[in-house]
């Protein structure tokens, strides 16, 4: 398994710990994370890595950037939707922000000081809430596998 891999499924691991968050109901990379059945969900995507160091024939150090989706239902009619999401986008950052390194096999774990709203708003408005991990981790030079 790449390493790269290995820190999404750490976080998705992390954030299915009990209590889980959304009712356990968190996928990885998905375009469709929502199902019309659930009030809440979470998708961890992985957005990007990016090589930042390499020694010569030593260690590649990476910074993968990963986006987690806070998503919510909110009821028909709702005087603000934004509402929905707000409980499970404190639980996830929470989550988020005391993840240590060392679980994840990294360097470094650091919540980016941004969230991206977007508000579907239809009869039953959907509203997600993107929270950005950036993880600073190392690999062998000659394959993506977790150095070690």
């Amino acid at each position: 398994m790449s390493a790269h891999l290995a820190i999404q499924t750490g976080v998705i691991t992390a954030l299915t710990a009990a209590p889980a968050v959304a009712g356990g109901l968190i996928r990885a990379n998905t375009s469709r994370p929502l199902p019309a059945s659930a009030s809440s969900a979470v998708v961890v995507r992985l957005a990007q890595s990016r090589a930042v160091n390499q020694l010569l024939g030593g260690p590649i150090d990476w910074t993968t950037t990963l986006q987690i989706e806070c998503l919510a239902r909110a009821a028909s009619g709702s005087a603000d939707p934004v509402a929905a999401v707000d409980a499970l986008l404190e639980t996830v950052w929470a989550r988020l922000a005391t993840l240590p390194a060392a679980s994840l096999g990294a360097m470094d774990v650091r919540v980016a000081p941004a969230i991206d709203w977007q508000i579907d708003d239809s009869e039953t408005p959907a509203v997600a809430a993107t929270i950005t991990l950036q993880v600073t981790h190392r690999t062998q030079s000659v394959a993506l596998t977790a150095w070690t």
